[in-house]
């Protein structure tokens, strides 16, 4: 039988439909997490029933009763996530005008059936509470609706097209909730593209622990994750862990990993300075590899905490109480194995400012540290939310002998592709990047580092369309899709491949690109300044200078510090004390 599968395109067209059956009553932003969590039980409930059906048909062939078979079937202990019957798609279904009070039952049953995996997550999601804008009827309508619409889309692994449709669909909802949300888009979400980079960098593989500090919505994890998997390893076998300081975009993140199939991981509520994750015997967790997109600048951090860090991770010394990048930079280092390596996304000030940033690069520069590996520049336009140019600091603890003694400079800002500005950083200057990472920065060597790594590109995707094949054996529709889809991906591929060849063979000798500096030039001659324009030749990049976008970007401060000031007063008023 030719069934007809889910594609990543009929998916996110039916999360879009949803997205506008909220927008005609109100604002989606708001029910953001609940809209992915009802999505979750959706998921959930077609995996359980996928499951079930396959435990019947198990047990029947062993030559149990129908009875026997659907006892064990039942048995929490044969599915990864267990859904008792009040949880179930059917029992949302059945009372249209309880829909939320349901909703709500089924959060906190499954959340108590599955402490390990969803305790903290749906259960924190207050369904009864959606009622207080539109009114108890309008709001229970609202959710109904919902729950029909979904009711008619089978979420069940067999009905996917690839296994990594639902999550990209998924991933392309998140993408438009980051739309929405505009400048604070920054405050939950890092750029999808910009991600990829960095899990590039890093090239985590089987067995590695994983640690986001500022995890957000866990895009950095999972774009570990996917690393991992298109290399041809297992991601389960990652151990993934994150810390994050906002509640909403912690059950966010949570939801995510969820949603992407992850049930085995540790997401903290909590502040990554003043109180960090910890080991069971109270050490600081190492892990061996790193990344994070941290809020620019990391105003208002912990300065406090960190002037009697237990764990002594600020020996190169405290950055100014405005500015903690420094300190989750050195946090970074102290939480790496030996081997461990981390890749950070700091502002440009954080490169170059005087003062006690000044005295942190120096001893990180020293020679019995060496921990800065690489500095690559990017322009500004790449990340949610905010104007400002960031860089990507790679750290690690123990050098290769090659790099020892020196730091990599590499300035993509005046060599992207004319697309990355408007449409998110393009695979092409993936492509390049990555390759001269490799390459060291060597003219010499970039083209056969940026023909294996385009090599290593095509591998994956060939194994990525044999997997796909494999679902679908028989000739019929489902191969049809899956032949259309990857020859898009191939020539997509094909594509970013040229224009990195094209843009290597018009710089040939990576004037502008990339430069290695010593250490003892960057501390003497240059006073400990990473600002990558100092050591790499040719283009000197300069940020336009936007006036009506800095006063838009002044004014957006503005209005977000006059809402803290009345939150604030709320509260002081509601406990009966003033602001002095």
């Amino acid at each position: 039988m030719d069934r007809e599968p889910l594609t990543l395109e009929a998916l996110s067209a039916h999360f879009e439909e949803a997205l506008e059956i909220v927008r005609a009553v109100t604002d989606p932003l708001p029910l953001r997490n609940h809209l992915f969590a009802l999505i979750l039980l959706k998921r959930l409930h077609d995996q359980f029933q996928e499951r079930y059906a396959a435990l019947i048909e198990r047990e029947r062939r062993h030559g149990s009763s129908e009875a026997e078979a659907a006892a064990i079937a039942e048995d929490p202990d044969e599915h990864p996530i267990f859904l008792p019957r009040e949880a179930r798609w059917p029992a949302l279904l059945s009372a249209p005008e309880r829909s939320l009070p349901a909703l709500a039952h089924a959060c906190s049953l499954l959340a108590a059936s599955n402490p390990s995996a969803l305790a903290g997550v749906l259960d924190r999601l207050s369904f009864e509470a959606l009622d207080a804008d539109l009114g108890p009827a309008a709001a229970n309508e609202l959710w109904h609706r919902l729950l029909q619409h979904f009711n008619g889309i089978t979420l069940s692994d067999q009905n996917l097209l690839t296994v990594d449709a639902f999550e990209m669909a998924i991933d392309n909802l998140l993408e438009t909730f980051i739309q929405r949300a505009g400048r604070k888009a920054g405050d939950f979400a890092s750029p999808r593209p910009v991600m990829r980079l960095l899990a590039e960098l890093l090239q985590p593989v089987d067995g590695m622990r994983i640690a986001d500090p500022v995890c957000g919505a866990a895009r950095s994890l999972l774009a570990c994750r996917a690393h991992v998997a298109r290399a041809g390893g297992r991601p389960q076998n990652l151990s993934l862990h994150g810390e994050e300081l906002d509640p909403e975009t912690w059950v966010l993140g949570r939801l995510n990993l969820l949603l992407h199939g992850v049930t085995d991981f540790q997401l903290e509520l909590g502040d990554a300075i003043s109180h960090p994750l910890l080991a069971p015997d109270g050490s600081l967790l190492t892990c061996d590899r790193l990344i994070a997109h941290p809020p620019f600048s990391i105003a208002n951090w912990p300065r406090a905490a960190a002037l009697h860090d237990p764990w002594q991770r600020f020996q190169a010394g405290l950055p100014p109480e405005k500015r903690g990048d420094l300190a989750l930079v050195q946090h970074a280092l102290a939480a790496l194995r030996p081997a461990g390596r981390a890749a950070i996304m700091v502002a440009h000030g954080v490169l170059f400012r005087p003062g006690p940033e000044q005295g942190i690069r120096r001893a990180l520069l020293q020679p019995d540290c060496d921990a800065i590996e690489a500095v690559i520049g990017l322009p500004r336009g790449l990340g949610y939310g905010a104007s400002l140019a960031f860089a990507i600091l790679l750290l690690q603890r123990h050098k290769p002998e090659p790099r020892r003694g020196k730091v990599l400079f590499i300035d993509a800002t005046a060599h992207l592709e004319p697309e990355s500005l408007a449409e998110g950083l393009q695979e092409a200057d993936i492509l390049k990047i990555v390759a001269a990472y490799r390459a060291g920065g060597e003219a010499a060597t970039l083209p056969v580092a940026l023909e294996e790594l385009i090599a290593e590109w095509q591998a994956q995707l060939e194994s990525a369309y044999h997997a796909a094949c494999s679902r679908w054996p028989q000739a019929g529709s489902a191969r049809e899709m899956i032949d259309s889809h990857f020859h898009l991906r191939r020539q997509a591929l094909q594509q970013a491949a040229e224009r990195a060849r094209a843009w290597l063979a018009h710089n040939p000798t990576l004037a502008g690109f990339a430069a290695t500096a010593t250490l003892a030039e960057i501390e003497n001659v240059q006073q400990c300044n990473l600002n990558f324009t100092r050591y790499v030749g040719g283009r000197r990049y300069q940020p336009a200078f936007d006036l009506t976008t800095e006063w838009l970007d002044l004014h957006a401060l503005e209005a977000q510090r006059n809402q803290a000031e009345n939150e604030m007063d709320r509260l002081l008023a509601e406990w009966g004390v003033g602001r002095e």
